[in-house]
């Protein structure tokens, strides 16, 4: 996609570190609509949403929303 192409592009440590956190989500998704008996976007929100910081060791996606992001780039 061109948001990869232009991350990719940036070659730097942050671009890198979103273009993980893109790769990570994808993942989640195909990981859901292949375990998930009725899968959709509701149901894959309820679940990732059930994961709290504390949940997770190490890293992880932080996902927020666009009314959120707002203001930060």
């Amino acid at each position: 996609s061109r948001m990869v192409e232009a991350l990719q592009a940036q070659a730097t440590p942050e671009a890198e570190d979103r273009l993980a956190n893109l790769e990570e989500l994808v993942n989640s998704i195909r990981d859901y609509e292949r375990d998930a008996e009725e899968p959709g976007l509701t149901a894959w929100l309820e679940r990732v949403s059930l994961v709290s910081a504390a949940d997770v060791e190490g890293g992880g996606v932080s996902m927020m929303t666009v009314h959120a992001a707002q203001g930060l780039e």
